[in-house]
């Protein structure tokens, strides 16, 4: 049987992973958590949900700033995918729409898939939407008309293809760096789909790549 996994990443984003984490663990098959034995909070909300978590000093180790690539090739490991199962990579700012699994039907095993998402900057903008239901504030970003690249906030492909184009092992940098776009283009252009449905990114973008800086959103 064919399985649809994902892999995500909280390191002091409990904040905001407590509004993330539920959101994901609906759509997979099987679904870990990487973050580091000091984060006590990821690794209770990991128990509250009953999610598989590794607790690994890789995003640090040998002087790292911050590997996220070193910590994911050990989630490889602990997921042990085989060929023709699928995998997610997806942040822990991400609340994923309530139907993804039914937009992850009939996939073709060449591509790499993404998802638009919705831009939700602050805290309190979060809480407008919990209360109101409404996106009043909320801003597209990498709309599917115009962007056609897959970006490393979600990023869903097959094991087999991952193994064609980078030998089964995450690319590694001592930096949170935009090495997304680098997996990703790997797949070419013309195999860069987009599934339908919208996220929900909480928090401004990019600020967090060396170290949390953006608002707590509890």
């Amino acid at each position: 049987m064919t399985l649809i996994a994902g892999m995500t990443v909280s390191v002091d984003y409990a904040d905001m992973f407590q509004y993330a984490l539920p959101s994901m663990l609906p759509h997979f098959d099987k679904f870990l958590v990487l973050t580091t034995p000091e984060d006590a909070a990821t690794q209770e909300l990991c128990r509250q949900h009953g999610a598989d978590c590794l607790a690994t000093d890789a995003f640090f180790r040998d002087g790292a700033i911050f590997n996220r690539g070193q910590a994911r090739n050990e989630g490889l490991e602990r997921l042990d995918l085989a060929d023709e199962d699928w995998l997610a990579f997806v942040d822990g700012d991400m609340v994923l729409p309530a139907n993804l699994r039914e937009y992850m039907r009939a996939l073709d095993p060449q591509c790499i898939y993404g998802i638009q998402r919705l831009m939700v900057l602050t805290p309190a903008d979060w809480q407008d939407y919990l209360r109101t239901g409404e996106c009043r504030s909320f801003r597209l970003k990498n709309d599917k008309r115009k962007f056609w690249m897959i970006v490393g906030f979600f990023q869903l492909f097959q094991t087999a293809a991952f193994k064609q184009h980078w030998g089964g092992v995450h690319p590694v940098k001592n930096v949170m760096e935009p090495t997304d776009l680098r997996f990703s283009e790997k797949w070419g252009r013309d195999n860069q789909r987009y599934l339908d449905g919208i996220a929900f990114h909480l928090g401004p973008d990019g600020v967090n790549w060396h170290g949390r800086k953006s608002e707590r959103f509890a």
